[in-house]
């Protein structure tokens, strides 16, 4: 009797025991277990900032993509801008080409300077080349005699035409049509004399004109202000300064008819530049 509770005493005991080793293991698998998730979690912080910072970088090469998306468009933008002006220029340039081919190809179809139109409803149209010449020819011929009739009769296209010089008319004598005429020169647009009168000037003293475009007399006057330099060293008996106070009281164009086509056939043979650079066969004053 006595045996049997020290056996289970010593049961007890080997039990504690046993669990007391169980609960000293126990623990150390929850020290390892909060080690290896405290590890785990410092991967996951470091893991998250990682996937915080790769997705910093990758909004802002996003962004930067986005940016040189919106450089490049605002360069295709501008390169349609200047292909649009570059056609335009180039049209321009074709445009002007044109212009003066066209200038010159009628100047070379005025004899002496002049062209004879006449009217078709709305519309003015040249007249042929011989037709031109001779009716030019006539109408010197008519105003330095000055008869009392002014008509003629021309063939052209197989009819004939009476033109009455002194009322600018035509007459087609087999339909009776009768249609205005009209004598245009390549002279200036800045003179203000009629082909008519160009062509019969010939003293200089009928070729001066009063100036009255104020614009050319604000160029005169400018002129002379700065040419009237003072006294100098080398200049000491000098008196241009006086022009400073110079008054102009008259300024006279000279519309010189005949030398104006002398001018007028050496730019024919000027070479057609682009517009911008080319010399215009029209004079600004």
């Amino acid at each position: 009797e006595l045996q049997a509770p020290q056996a289970s005493r010593d049961r007890a005991e080997r039990n504690a025991q046993d669990l007391a080793q169980k609960w000293r293991e126990s623990q150390a698998d929850l020290s390892v277990a909060k080690r290896d998730t405290q590890e785990m979690e410092g991967r996951f912080l470091a893991s998250l900032d990682d996937a915080r910072t790769e997705t910093r970088r990758a909004l802002e090469r996003a962004a930067d993509a986005e940016a040189r998306v919106q450089q490049a468009e605002a360069r295709a933008r501008e390169a349609e801008d200047r292909a649009k002006e570059a056609e335009e220029t180039s049209r321009e340039l074709i445009d002007g080409i044109s212009d003066l081919q066209a200038k010159q190809a009628s100047i070379v179809g005025m004899p002496g300077g002049v062209q004879w139109q006449f009217q078709d409803g709305n519309v003015w149209s040249s007249m042929a080349m011989e037709l031109n010449e001779s009716l030019t020819q006539t109408y010197r011929r008519l105003q330095e005699t000055n008869p009392n009739d002014w008509t003629c009769i021309y063939n052209f296209g197989g009819r004939d035409y009476c033109f009455d010089l002194h009322n600018m008319t035509q007459e087609n004598q087999t339909t009776g049509m009768t249609r205005n005429i009209r004598l245009i020169s390549n002279a200036p647009s800045t003179w203000t004399s009629m082909p008519a009168e160009l062509m019969l000037k010939r003293e200089p003293q009928s070729m001066q004109v009063p100036e009255t475009n104020q614009e050319v007399w604000q160029h005169v006057e400018t002129i002379l202000a700065m040419s009237g330099h003072r006294r100098t060293r080398k200049r000491t008996t000098s008196d241009c300064f006086v022009m400073h106070d110079a008054i102009v009281e008259e300024i006279l164009r000279v519309e010189n008819f005949n030398l104006w086509q002398r001018y007028v056939q050496h730019a024919k043979t000027l070479e057609i530049v682009p517009p911008g650079n080319r010399i215009e066969t029209s004079a600004p004053l």
